[in-house]
């Protein structure tokens, strides 16, 4: 469920900054469906080319092929930005390509330790298309048209409950003239996505709203070696609405080379990451800047004939972390004296 959900999270956000580090194919945490995120194999009767069989619209629901995400996010005082809520919806003609693999390497309570690996095709697959295992090259998805898009129990700031989403290029968007209410519905309260059809049969897809995520944290958390890594946050209302997701990134800035990935209840109130898995991430290699992003989700889904259909209400907070021996930096001014800011943005 985690792997679909950093995906799912990924394709209806952009990515920040820098590599995929946090999602893949783009846009995870976020990262495939259950077999996106698998290496493509050959077809056993397959040409020269070392084409990826084409992938048939079954309506399989492990095919993650669109999202539809409501996103909460918080003010930020240091920059004067107020509290806002936004959308964005796309729905492709199969799931998205992963350009990074992630193999799981060790595993500790809700949490998951995994490294990434990087196919390398010979020729390059060219415009288009991606490599998504030794060799082995696929088209990327392409947009397809659901009809009009409905969202019910979603507020707007005029204190309307429903409109339309407008085609923007691939994605489904709310008009400009349309500004989100923050939260942008009542926790536990249900919210809807109905489409019109288009070239395909109309679906609806349920969720719920959430109370915005408040962390028990103020300013940076350490992560050290031999040391667990823990962190509470205020529990929902409402049991079983919603679930937190955790991922750990201690080098994203220098090409990631490893990450840790936790699902749990989001009733419990508490993370807690095992020393192991700390350690383990610590000397995989490390980076400036790193973080502990938390995301409270509630997540609906339906299948339709391409695959599995995603709705999403969620809100993130990324907690700095401090690692023993590390600085941080994004000029050398930064560092002290004899050191400079390193591209992977810490001093040495």
């Amino acid at each position: 469920m985690w792997r679909a959900l950093v995906l799912a999270l990924g394709i209806a956000v952009a990515a920040g900054c820098g590599d995929d580090s946090t999602a893949d194919g783009a846009d995870t945490t976020a990262d495939g469906s259950a077999d996106a995120s698998a290496p493509a194999t050959q077809d056993a009767g397959g040409g020269d080319d070392g084409d990826a069989p084409a992938e048939p619209a079954t309506g399989d629901p492990s095919r993650l092929v669109g999202t539809f995400a409501v996103e909460l996010v918080e003010a930020n005082p240091s920059t004067g930005t107020e509290a806002l809520s936004s959308m964005r919806g796309f729905v492709r003609d199969a799931p998205v390509n992963e350009r990074t693999v992630w193999d799981e390497i060790d595993a500790a309570g809700d949490c998951v330790l995994e490294v990434p690996s990087f196919p390398f095709c010979d020729p390059d697959c060219g415009p288009g298309r991606a490599c998504v295992a030794q060799d082995v090259c696929r088209d990327d998805p392409v947009a397809v048209d659901v009809g009009t898009v409905t969202v019910s129990g979603v507020h707007t700031a005029e204190g309307a409950m429903d409109f339309e989403l407008t085609r923007v290029g691939p994605s489904y968007q709310p008009d400009r003239s349309i500004d989100l209410a923050y939260p942008p519905a009542p926790e536990g309260a249900e919210v809807e996505v109905q489409t019109g059809g288009g070239d395909f049969a109309p679906f609806t897809i349920g969720s719920h709203g959430i109370a915005p995520l408040s962390v028990n944290v103020e300013g940076s958390l350490m992560a050290e070696r031999e040391q667990a890594l823990s962190v509470t946050w205020e529990p929902p209302g409402p049991e079983g609405v919603s679930s937190m997701f955790a991922l750990v990134d201690l080098s994203h800035h220098g090409g990631s080379k490893g990450r840790v990935l936790c699902e749990l209840d989001d009733a419990s109130g508490r993370l807690e990451i095992e020393a192991s898995l700390v350690t383990a991430l610590i000397d995989l290699g490390t980076a400036g800047w790193p973080t502990l992003k938390l995301t409270r989700r509630s997540v609906g889904s339906t299948v339709m004939e391409l695959g599995r259909v995603d709705f999403s209400v969620e809100h993130g907070r990324e907690i700095p972390l401090d690692i023993p021996g590390l600085i941080s930096c994004t000029f050398s001014s930064e560092c002290p004296e004899g050191e400079s800011c390193l591209p992977t943005r810490k001093c040495g």
